[in-house]
């Protein structure tokens, strides 16, 4: 992608880079994104990794559900705008 990211990119970014992921991840994460946008595979592989991580290595428990809640915000706004891609406006 050649400087424009969505919104949805932008905080899948800053979501990864704030979480508790190792190192090699988040960096192969956030050059993936740069490189290639987003999609349903790489939003499946962060979302498994997310629920990897055990609870202790957040700060509490609720931090971890802030963090899947707003995980699973970010992957359905993008999926509603990847469907809308494909619907017919001319109808």
């Amino acid at each position: 992608m050649a400087g424009h990211r969505s919104p949805e990119e932008k905080n899948v970014i800053k979501l990864v880079e704030s979480t508790p992921f190792s190192d090699d991840d988040k960096k192969a994460w956030t050059d993936r994104i740069q490189e290639d946008g987003l999609s349903e595979e790489l939003l499946n592989e962060i979302h498994a990794k997310l629920k990897e991580i055990p609870v202790d290595k957040f700060s509490g428990d609720w931090q971890h559900a802030k963090i899947n809640m707003d995980f699973t915000g970010i992957v359905k706004r993008w999926q509603m705008g990847e469907a809308s891609k494909h619907f017919r406006h001319n109808r």
